[in-house]
């Protein structure tokens, strides 16, 4: 009985519509047979089943037609004829064997012979016999198809007007439950990933739109400095330039602090719209062997440290001959810019962890350097961010997010339980199967 059941519910549409036309129809023929049975019986009850017959016989004498009638059985293999007399000048009658001219044979099981009451009720059940089986068919149709609805359709379809009502109202946040594993349940298994693919793509807008806002408070904010640097020596040459108080070498200060705001103003300007461009970057992946990769990130990222005088260690869980699928241009600007960043805070080494796990590949980054502070932990994806006294815009991080992101992964921050700061970025290198 139970796997009956769940076979039930695996039940495709059209193998449950077969299913309920068919007991349908046997319901509908069983009631058709005891219709027609019942106004049988009431008919037979009615009309007795007889095998007499009344025979009519027709004959012609002198011009004038004379009927007479015989009942016998229907399966008699003969039977007399029955006698005409006639009158002879008013004496006795005499006996003749007239000319037929003509017969008919009535069954005297015939509802000629039934009273008017009882003909009108054999005609009724003569038109029941008729009428009833095509008001059950009818009937039949009806019922079948408003349980059919009310079992297999309208749930399904209650749960896909109303998410279709609501996706219409802009609102996504909701899920879409149908438990049916027919056709109209992957339906809404359909409708349920299509909302999940909208409301992420939602989010995702509406974090882009918040990166936007905070990178434009940044931009406002630190550009603020170096304008009014600007404004002041602008309004302090103008005030003192023409009564000669500014010497040679005050103005030559002066000019070298304007220039050094200029630079960094354009310096700004370049970092916005280097993050911006990385809106529109798509990656370009292609199949690379681990070992070529590994080689490449040993050499360069050895050289890169010994310039600052520090040490580089690469520990990697990877089979050379593994192919990941990744853009390697992207790929190593993210390499370079966490690297780099942990070489400036390192005191002697800058060590790299890389995993594959399963289709992600996730590479943490670590250092021997004082670590992040708690505001740094918080705001150091944040573009612009920088520690007070650092020389650095504060983009290195921003631009690994984002272009982590970009190739389907994640960045994080941290400090190492041995100490020094620690960025683990992961992100996906095996072409999905789905």
């Amino acid at each position: 009985m139970g796997k009956l059941k769940e076979s039930l519910k695996q039940e495709t549409l059209s193998g449950a519509f077969s299913r309920a036309v068919f007991f349908m129809t046997l319901l509908v023929a069983a009631a058709s047979l005891t219709t027609i049975a019942l106004c049988t019986a009431v008919k037979n009850w009615l009309v007795p089943i007889t095998d007499e017959v009344m025979l009519h016989i027709y004959t012609e004498e002198q011009g004038r037609m004379l009927e007479s009638s015989l009942r016998m059985r229907a399966n008699a293999e003969k039977f007399e004829v029955p006698a005409f007399y006639v009158a002879n000048d008013g004496e006795a009658w005499q006996r003749y064997n007239p000319v037929i001219t003509d017969y008919a044979i009535e069954p005297l099981a015939s509802p000629g012979f039934l009273s008017p009451k009882r003909r009108l009720l054999y005609d009724a059940m003569s038109v029941c016999t008729i009428l009833m089986p095509l008001l059950y068919a009818i009937a039949g149709i009806l019922l079948c198809s408003r349980i059919f609805y009310q079992k297999r359709l309208a749930g399904p379809l209650a749960v896909l007007t109303e998410g279709a009502q609501k996706i219409a109202d802009k609102d996504l946040d909701f899920a879409m439950t149908c438990r049916q594993p027919d056709e109209l349940g992957q339906l809404c298994l359909s409708f349920e990933k299509m909302r999940a693919e909208l409301l992420e793509s939602q989010r995702a807008v509406w974090a882009v739109m918040e990166e936007r806002r905070q990178l434009n408070a940044s931009v406002a904010h630190d550009l603020r400095t170096p304008i009014t640097i600007i404004e002041g020596y602008t309004e302090y040459l103008q005030r003192n330039l023409k009564n000669g108080r500014v010497d040679e070498a005050k103005l030559s200060s002066i000019l070298d602090n304007l220039s050094a705001s200029a630079t960094r103003l354009e310096r700004y300007v370049n970092c916005v719209r280097d993050i911006q461009s990385l809106d529109d970057l798509r990656p370009d992946k292609a199949e690379h062997k681990a070992g070529c990769l590994l080689s490449e990130i040993r050499e360069n990222f050895t050289v890169l440290a010994k310039s600052e005088g520090k040490k580089f260690v690469l520990t990697a869980e990877v089979s050379d001959e593994e192919k990941l699928y990744l853009d390697r241009q992207l790929f190593f600007r993210i390499l370079e810019n966490t690297v780099s960043n942990a070489l400036r805070y390192a005191q002697n080494e800058v060590a790299m962890d890389i995993v594959l796990i399963g289709m992600m590949l996730r590479i943490t980054v670590h250092d021997d350097g004082a670590g992040f502070s708690e505001e740094a932990l918080r705001l150091a994806c944040t573009p612009f961010y920088k520690e007070a006294g650092s020389e650095h815009l504060g983009v290195g991080l921003s631009i690994c997010r984002i272009l982590c992101k970009k190739h389907a992964g994640t960045l994080t921050v941290g400090n190492a339980e041995a100490g020094g700061a620690k960025v683990v970025f992961e992100f996906q290198v095996k072409e999905s199967k789905v």
